[in-house]
């Protein structure tokens, strides 16, 4: 698992969304205005929610619903970042 995900401190239960909202506060100001750390930023997100992810499931807890499944529309993993370009 992350040592960025589980400096985090936070519990299995929490969703993807106040995963996310917890890495950008933490975050240093400097860091979140420099446009060229955009990709860099991206990365660091998506390795977070797959940390979360592996503890979520380690916990033995669900994942959070798709979209059309009853969960709010555009906060899901795929609404928030985008999937890796292949390059």
């Amino acid at each position: 698992m992350s040592r960025s995900y589980l400096k985090l401190g936070l519990s299995p239960s929490v969703s993807n969304l106040a995963v996310l909202r917890t890495a950008i506060r933490r975050l240093h100001p400097d860091t979140l205005a420099v446009r060229s750390f955009r990709e860099a930023r991206k990365r660091y997100y998506r390795e977070l929610l797959e940390a979360h992810a592996v503890a979520r499931a380690a916990a033995g807890i669900a994942g959070e619903p798709e979209q059309g499944e009853g969960g709010p529309t555009g906060l899901q993993v795929g609404g928030v970042l985008p999937p890796p370009v292949a390059e």
